[in-house]
């Protein structure tokens, strides 16, 4: 009897501790860091003429660089400047994982097109996409270059 009173006494003890919390990212997902978007590229290249770009958002600035090199005219480089929690902003709207599970296209080159490629650069790897149109994520990039950009 002495026996079964003590095992009820430390049930109900057990019973009220607080259970310890999540030390490990896998026991608490909330804990999880999610990966941090450093810079987006767009680079595009293609076409008869030999139309090149390059677009980068980075945490401080928007550098955007085209030619096309069949002609000595079409040169276009620019840098802006931008707000710390404007970069932070277009960082946080994208999807990583979306943008990771995207199908890319075939090159359009070939038949005189501009293959269009986007990589994220992530702390330690980047994540590279080349003409995957049928993504939500990757054509939501790829229009941040017209937000920017006033002309190609």
């Amino acid at each position: 009897m002495n026996k079964l009173v003590l095992l009820s006494f430390l049930l109900l003890i057990n019973c009220g501790e607080k259970k310890p919390t999540a030390t490990s990212p896998t026991e608490n997902p909330e804990t999880v860091q999610k990966e941090k978007i450093k810079s987006i590229e767009i680079n595009s290249a293609g076409g008869q003429l030999g139309y090149v770009s390059h677009f980068i958002i980075s945490e401080d600035s928007v550098i955007f660089q085209s030619d096309m090199t069949a002609s000595e005219n079409k040169k276009i480089e620019s840098k802006k400047a931008i707000p710390p929690t404007e970069a932070e902003e277009i960082f946080q709207n994208i999807d990583i994982e979306d943008f990771k599970n995207a199908v890319e296209g075939k090159s359009v080159q070939p038949v005189d097109g501009v293959d269009q490629t986007i990589i994220l650069k992530l702390d330690g790897k980047d994540i590279s996409k080349r003409n995957a149109h049928d993504n939500k994520t990757w054509n939501k990039i790829l229009q941040l270059r017209s937000k920017y950009v006033d002309q190609e």
